[in-house]
């Protein structure tokens, strides 16, 4: 979060909100893995 509001912040009021959230899973779409499998591999 800190990269994106150092690199993102413009001091106008167009900067808006950064909203952080749980992800619950993941799924690569190609071969429909889901998982933390789909997080190991680059």
């Amino acid at each position: 979060m800190q990269t994106i509001i150092a690199v993102n912040r413009t001091g106008k009021s167009g900067d808006d909100n950064i909203f952080v959230m749980d992800v619950m899973d993941s799924v690569r779409v190609r071969t429909a893995e889901s998982g933390d499998q789909v997080l190991d591999e680059a």
